[in-house]
């Protein structure tokens, strides 16, 4: 990813220090001066990670899923597999083919 700026690096350090103390459990890293998200806590594993790791979420507080995309794909693996899921399936196969034979583009 190359050099990180010594922004980033300060608010990891902090973070590194909020963890060893129990009971300042840090949610959110924010950059000082641009205002931007570094890392997170996933509401599911309870790890803090990187913004990268979580799919973006335009209606949440701060721009990013409340799961990471680990936990965020167990969720939808277990969904599809229940019956819900499985009318899901075929219900977007039926519009996609339903689009192939009308002669429209699918998406």
């Amino acid at each position: 990813m190359g050099k990180k700026s010594k922004q980033v690096k300060a608010a990891l350090k902090n973070l590194e220090k909020a963890w060893a103390n129990p009971r300042r459990r840090v949610k959110r890293v924010w950059a000082r001066d641009n205002k931007q998200l570094i890392s997170k806590e996933c509401s599911k594993c309870k790890k803090v990670k990187n913004v990268a790791e979580f799919y973006k979420n335009r209606s949440a507080k701060d721009g990013v899923d409340h799961y990471c995309r680990e936990c965020n794909l167990e969720r939808m693996r277990r969904y599809i597999k229940t019956e819900y899921g499985i009318l899901t399936q075929q219900r977007a196969y039926r519009m996609r083919l339903m689009r192939k034979h009308a002669g429209l583009s699918s998406g």
